[in-house]
């Protein structure tokens, strides 16, 4: 059976006119629609073109939306799942202006109400938080001296 002409412009176009999309992430949705790789290439070099689909602003857009809620090592694996290079990835987060240890802490003070965990269990909780969302072991060594200082 033939598979049915479908205009993937149009389809692409409708998807990253309500939000942005990096390129592999077109390549997957498209790849619904057709198997021909041909012309899903020919797609996304039309739109990288025309300016639609640009994996740097994407990068720079999801660092900025996410940045307040995780710490860049989540933030490094959630881009390299959306298949962004990892050369861009640390390029867009070293050009972040994000103060990781302050995002740490505002995420902590609100989770926890700024109750400095008093239990070794309280304590692993409130690491693992911290941890799943993405801040290094440093980060939350330092947010628990401020804490304390606090």
């Amino acid at each position: 059976m033939p598979e049915k002409t479908i205009n993937l412009y149009a389809k692409a176009l409708a998807m990253l006119s309500r939000r942005d999309h990096s390129q592999q992430e077109i390549i997957n949705k498209l790849r619904k629609f057709t198997s021909d790789i041909a012309q899903i290439n020919a797609t996304i070099n039309t739109l990288q073109e025309q300016g639609y689909l640009n994996d740097q602003r994407y990068s720079a857009n999801f660092i900025e939306w996410n940045s307040a809620k995780s710490g860049p090592l989540k933030l490094r694996y959630q881009l390299k799942n959306k298949g962004i290079a990892s050369d861009l990835i640390e390029a867009m987060l070293a050009d972040s202006a994000t103060d990781e240890l302050q995002v740490a802490y505002a995420l902590w003070q609100r989770k926890f109400a700024g109750k400095i965990a008093t239990s070794p269990k309280e304590k692993a909780r409130q690491i693992r938080f911290l941890l799943s969302r993405g801040f290094s072991y440093d980060i939350i060594t330092q947010v628990f001296k401020l804490a304390h200082k606090a």
